[in-house]
């Protein structure tokens, strides 16, 4: 599965966002519906502005998650960010 290049900045597509539902917490909302969405990537998405690269979303989830290896850190982000992109919630 391909990951974002390093200075490519993630970034929701339009009609997607951050929400909350009042039993499930915080969930990714989308013109389809609504997903469920681990405290990880709530972070990961967080971060996902339009402005920060791939490198500084991974480095970033490092300083919060420092037992993973920096490889794993960035294969792990970059699945996820990948998935997102195919089902057209995400783009970088």
């Amino acid at each position: 599965m391909n990951i974002p290049p390093s200075q490519s900045t993630p970034t929701l597509m339009p009609g997607c966002r951050l929400g909350h539902h009042p039993t499930l917490g915080r969930v990714l909302l989308v013109p389809e519906g609504m997903m469920r969405v681990n405290e990880t990537g709530i972070k990961i998405l967080e971060s996902c502005n339009g402005v920060r690269t791939f490198a500084d979303i991974v480095a970033l989830l490092r300083q919060q998650y420092p037992s993973k290896t920096p490889a794993t850190m960035e294969n792990e982000i970059g699945v996820f960010l990948e998935r997102l992109r195919l089902r057209r919630v995400a783009d970088y």
